[in-house]
């Protein structure tokens, strides 16, 4: 995408997209060594989850299956019902609508009058506008409001059980 807007704006398009990518796997790398290193001990497997997730979700080349490297290992130390799990819904059905998107764009051998990549793309946005929008079920785990709710209700219940506890 950087490419076809520096090409648009005059600029050397392969340069800017080289250079992105480029900075995405240092700062994926350099995130990765600070969760390794730097952290609570008690956590490791947490911080070994949030590294993977790092290097998985700022790499420049990804697969639908990579969320398998980090997904076990955050859901292992407990993913809260806040925006926590809202993000995992979201992570998840990128990747399940790339993976989707990406198996019916190699179908160029099959001759339509519309090309397989905007076909391709179509499905997907289908998939994502129908789950987003006519779903009643992941209408209700994305933009309700009782993960939200629930949370306070956790911070206030810890509150009253601790009553020199800061307001």
């Amino acid at each position: 995408m950087l490419e076809a807007l520096g090409n648009a704006v005059g600029l050397d398009g392969m340069s800017i997209g080289n250079g992105f990518r480029t900075l995405l796997t240092i700062a994926s790398m350099g995130l990765a060594a600070w969760l390794v290193f730097f952290g609570d001990p008690k956590q490791v497997v947490r911080r070994a989850g949030l590294a993977f997730a790092a290097v998985v979700l700022l790499a420049p080349i990804i697969q639908p299956w990579y969320i398998l490297w980090f997904l076990p290992l955050l859901a292992a130390t407990g993913i809260r019902n806040n925006w926590q799990i809202k993000v995992c819904y979201v992570v998840v059905a990128f990747f399940v609508v790339f993976g989707a998107q990406d198996q019916l764009f190699v179908w160029n051998f099959v001759s339509l009058r519309v090309g397989s990549g905007t076909l391709a793309s179509a499905v997907a946005w289908g998939a994502v506008i129908y789950l987003l929008v006519l779903d009643i079920h992941t209408r209700k785990l994305l933009f309700s409001r009782e993960a939200t709710l629930d949370a306070r209700a956790v911070g206030t219940s810890s509150r009253s059980s601790h009553p020199s506890a800061p307001r």
